[in-house]
């Protein structure tokens, strides 16, 4: 699997990403206004697949400028029924609901549906 970097503006850092809709999604990020710093694969969260307990590590950790924080995991649309990713979101989902955060899987189509928002809010 290929690697390329990227730097943030918000965050300072230097981030990789494995494919195209991650690239993006920082992007994204870096335009929204509403959005203070994200970090990612920061979190780590314990799921059961098989019988056996493995270790998921989401795509990015958002933090908007008012406090509200949620999980993000990038995928392509037709890994989206994979009963494995399933199980991890569904851990994902429980883990964040403890601690106020939301879960959400971006595909193809909520990429490109942010990437309007992200439009939007750019400063002039």
């Amino acid at each position: 699997m290929t690697c390329r970097a990227t730097r943030t503006k918000k965050n300072n850092k230097t981030y990789f990403f494995r494919s195209g809709l991650e690239a993006e999604c920082y992007k994204i990020l870096e335009n929204k206004r509403d959005i203070a710093k994200y970090a990612v694969e920061s979190l780590e969260i314990e799921y059961n697949y098989e019988g056996k307990i493995r270790r998921y590590i989401p795509d990015i950790l958002v933090e908007y400028n008012n406090g509200k924080k949620e999980v993000w995991e990038i995928k392509p649309k037709n890994q989206t029924k994979m009963p494995k990713n399933l199980a991890k979101w569904k851990a994902a989902d429980e883990y964040c609901r403890r601690r106020n955060m939301e879960f959400m899987v971006l595909t193809e189509r909520g990429i490109k549906m942010l990437k309007k928002i992200a439009n939007l809010q750019q400063a002039p």
